[in-house]
């Protein structure tokens, strides 16, 4: 019986991004209900995270709680370099995975470590400074240990062999996968629930945490030149406000007054509404590892415009329309070609729908388990 340790501490807390790709992930590769391999999968947390312990109850899987929080577990195993191993609470690990950049101690025989992207190095201006020290520092240490390096894309991969070093036959390119619930059709009481907030009509939507690179001013300043020729159609944000200026706060708030409605974090039958009723999706980041919310919109036959930078194009597939993310006139052209409806739509939102149903977490579970049985063999 092999004995592998999974780090869900993102799982656990974080709602959306790596925390909803862990999540997804961990709960595909129990589903499979793999004989020779034994879960024990912990997570670090000052109380304990119930909705996340009870998706994992039903199979059969009962999560330890380190009782640090994660900022500290941080701070003792990446700054401190403390060699207090993580089976101090999970007893023996064969394998150890992290999912979200970091390594903590271990004494497990093989570990596996997730790279989502390597923004923080290819645009330093997105990421906030000492954040961005921390974090490299941390990441080069874990790189050195890993036995294997899942990346989600091959962007990614690329960027951590030719930025990092690392070896390119010990990376695996696992892609994410769609979220089953998201890409399901919303409720009638959903729907009832996104009437009730009173948006335009008709609007593009926008996902993601307000930060930097996801170019929040450069959408909202398309939209605005969208509506200056004649397209009456408001700009919908979702995504909890993350590292971002107040004064980049402020303009966004003031280029987009009138027509720009910031929801916040919301929950995904809220979510899954908004696509159904969005008119496009505008996911023109000036970087990413893979974007979750385009394959997201694609299932539910939203047009799509993105960035011809970084992972983009390689995750829409030739489903969706490319733009320049610094060049506001291209992003207002796209958006309004998106807008249009003809044959040439219809063909790319054909295509979309076919696109995201290529990317399923049963086999992200399956590579993930490969690479896994790779390391230990």
């Amino acid at each position: 019986m092999i004995r592998v340790g999974f780090d869900a501490t993102a799982a656990a807390w974080q709602g959306a991004g790596i925390g909803r790709a862990a999540r997804s992930l961990l709960l595909a590769m129990l589903r499979r209900r793999e004989p020779d391999i034994e879960w024990v999968v912990f997570y670090l947390g000052q109380r304990i995270a119930r909705g996340f312990e009870e998706s994992l109850a039903d199979h059969g899987v009962i999560p330890s709680l380190i009782p640090v929080s994660p900022r500290l577990g941080f701070f003792i195993w990446q700054r401190m370099r403390a060699p207090i191993p993580v089976e101090l609470f999970t007893g023996r690990l064969d394998l150890l995975h992290s999912p979200d950049f970091v390594l903590p101690y271990s004494f497990a025989r093989r570990r596996v470590l997730t790279i989502h992207d390597l923004t923080y190095l290819t645009h330093p201006h997105t990421a906030e400074p000492r954040l961005r020290e921390r974090l490299d520092r941390a990441v080069r240490r874990s790189i050195e240990i890993a036995d294997r390096v899942h990346c989600v894309s091959a962007h990614t991969a690329a960027a951590v062999g030719d930025l990092l070093g690392y070896d390119a036959d010990r990376i695996d390119v696992i892609y994410n996968g769609l979220d089953e619930k998201l890409a399901k059709p919303p409720t009638q009481d959903e729907l009832d629930r996104l009437d009730e907030l009173q948006l335009p009509e008709r609007f593009v939507l926008s996902v993601g945490t307000l930060q930097p690179r996801k170019n929040m001013l450069r959408t909202v300043r398309a939209v605005a030149q969208l509506r200056s020729r004649g397209h009456d159609v408001g700009l919908v944000h979702v995504g909890a406000t993350g590292w971002i200026s107040d004064q980049d706060l402020a303009s966004i708030d003031r280029f987009g007054e009138g027509f720009l409605v910031r929801l916040g974090s919301i929950d995904d039958g809220l979510l899954r509404a908004l696509y159904v009723r969005a008119q496009a999706l505008a996911a023109v980041s000036e970087a990413e590892g893979f974007l979750l919310p385009i394959i997201e919109a694609m299932a539910h036959s939203v047009p799509v415009v993105t960035a011809n930078a970084s992972c983009m194009p390689e995750i829409a597939g030739g489903a969706a329309l490319l733009v320049d993310p610094f060049d506001v006139e291209a992003i207002a052209d796209a958006l309004a070609e998106a807008l249009e409806p003809g044959t040439d739509r219809d063909l790319r939102l054909g295509a979309g729908v076919a696109r995201a149903r290529e990317f399923d977490w049963d086999r992200a579970a399956r590579e993930t388990l490969a690479s896994y049985r790779s390391a230990l063999n």
